[in-house]
């Protein structure tokens, strides 16, 4: 999972609904964004700490488009083999990235969306 920040106008489309529950999406190491955390694609990383990679969206919707990226194999927020006191160590970086993002482009405001399981 990640939280991507972002101006969005539009809701986004809508999908069929998958006959898995969150608490069932596997962790994918081949998927791009964790190829990123791990090396393995190239990326434009805007900081690194113990349990995040933050870096620039590959495929950016608005300017600033930046995701925060747990080290950790969680595939949702409902992942088994993660605690409470994990997810809070995750989230403590996320306020470094919005000022980053505010600083970079000078933004007037900034959304934070979460996707688990995208």
């Amino acid at each position: 999972f990640f939280f991507a920040m972002s101006l969005v106008d539009s809701p986004p489309a809508k999908r069929a609904k998958p006959n898995t529950s969150l608490r069932d999406h596997a962790y994918d190491a081949h998927h791009n964004l964790q190829q990123m955390v791990q090396g393995d694609l190239p990326s434009w990383t805007v900081f690194e700490t113990e349990h995040s990679v933050a870096m620039l969206a590959p495929v950016p919707s608005v300017v600033g488009h930046a995701v925060l990226l747990p080290k950790q194999p969680w595939a949702t927020l409902l992942s088994s083999n993660m605690s409470p006191q994990d997810f809070g160590q995750h989230m403590e970086d996320l306020p470094a990235l919005v000022q980053a993002v505010e600083q970079a482009v000078d933004a007037q405001g900034i959304s934070v969306h979460h996707c688990s399981g995208c």
